[in-house]
């Protein structure tokens, strides 16, 4: 049987996560066993809160496969909340965009 990391955290979230403001950079494979994302699984959780959500050169979903597109920052239409391109304007986050978190996750 193999259990991901991310399966592991959210079996027992960390102390250091626990009613904090999360920022979590993630792609399409950012999956649990349930085929949930790791957004949607963060967004439900009342023990922290997700504040923002930062996406790689593909998208978060994939949603620009062939290569070199870049996308641009937008609003998650359901959390109303960041999501940022790490491959667009900018390739790393900004100290802007980190303002407001307490925890960055990385799920690549």
């Amino acid at each position: 049987m193999v259990i991901t990391g991310l399966e592991i955290i959210l079996g027992n979230l960390p102390t250091s996560i626990k009613g904090k403001r999360v920022g979590i950079l993630s792609h399409s494979p950012g999956i649990t066993k349930d085929f949930e994302h790791i957004t949607e699984v963060f967004y439900k959780r009342k023990d922290c809160k997700l504040s923002a959500i930062f996406g790689p050169q593909h998208g978060l979903h994939g949603q620009t496969q062939d290569n070199m597109i870049e996308w641009k920052t937008q609003r998650h239409p359901i959390f109303n909340i960041p999501i940022y391109s790490l491959y667009g304007e900018h390739r790393k986050p900004t100290s802007e965009m980190l303002a407001d978190l307490d925890v960055f996750l990385i799920d690549l």
